[in-house]
């Protein structure tokens, strides 16, 4: 694994071979990157816009400062998503689920933010999603005998059309939940993005932690409260850039 460094106020990049880049744009973009050199991933300031499709409520809801991931061969840059968080997530003051989980602190259903995808891209679980704004909602991964073939981790976010997540509430119900991801997958199964530990040797956020694979995880901290009381900071690690591989059952 390559060391990262700390985001720099413009831009942050880490050199990644080049089958890390074919892998990436396999499972993101589906682009041929036959004959590109040397490439990076990077994150840059992303203002959330005013034409961004979807409720006033909800855009209330997001700091208006979000981050965006970028892969950059030989500094021609391309966007892969854009990432905008709540203000304040729904929170317990107390972990509510398995001892392998790391946000379960969280509230199921909670509304952790919004990611902009402007290119088809692939989900955790490898289904292929239009481009879109998209609601991410905290789920948790039921230990029952239609998840055994899964990911390390129990911890994901799901993903629902933010133009019809219309009723914006802080938490929904686990069934309206997946009912309203399924829009996304147009499948049985919803959409979804893992959500994997927190690697604690990089403490200088926003950060991007590439692996062997291709993945590319964005470090960063999130604000939550419980009731209506702000709560400490949460660190929080998503992997925007998966390698599809992943059987998640329903």
């Amino acid at each position: 694994m390559l060391k990262p460094i700390p985001l720099r106020r413009d831009c942050y990049k880490i050199s990644l071979p080049i089958m890390r880049l074919r892998c990436l744009f396999l499972s993101v973009l589906s682009l041929s990157t036959a004959g590109w050199g040397q490439a990076y991933y990077a994150v840059e300031p992303a203002p959330l816009k005013a034409t961004a499709p979807f409720a006033e409520s909800l855009r209330k809801y997001l700091d208006p400062q979000g981050l965006r991931l970028v892969a950059a061969p030989d500094g021609q840059k391309t966007t892969l998503c854009e990432v905008w968080w709540g203000k304040s997530v729904s929170a317990y003051a107390k972990p509510h689920g398995p001892e392998d989980a790391s946000y379960s602190n969280l509230e199921p259903g909670a509304l952790v933010g919004v990611v902009h995808y402007p290119a088809e891209f692939f989900d955790a679980s490898g289904q292929k999603l239009r481009a879109g704004y998209y609601t991410m909602r905290y789920v948790l991964l039921p230990r029952d005998k239609a998840h055994q073939r899964v990911i390390a981790y129990p911890d994901f976010v799901a993903l629902s059309p933010a133009a019809l997540d219309h009723k914006n509430r802080e938490t929904l119900p686990l069934n309206d939940l997946l009912l309203l991801s399924r829009e996304a997958s147009r499948k049985r199964h919803p959409a979804v993005i893992s959500l994997v530990p927190f690697n604690p040797g990089y403490q200088d956020l926003p950060m991007i932690v590439p692996d062997e694979s291709g993945e590319a995880v964005l470090q960063v901290k999130i604000k939550t409260r419980i009731g209506e009381t702000p709560s400490e900071d949460l660190k929080m690690a998503i992997e925007l850039v998966p390698t599809p591989k992943h059987d998640i059952g329903s």
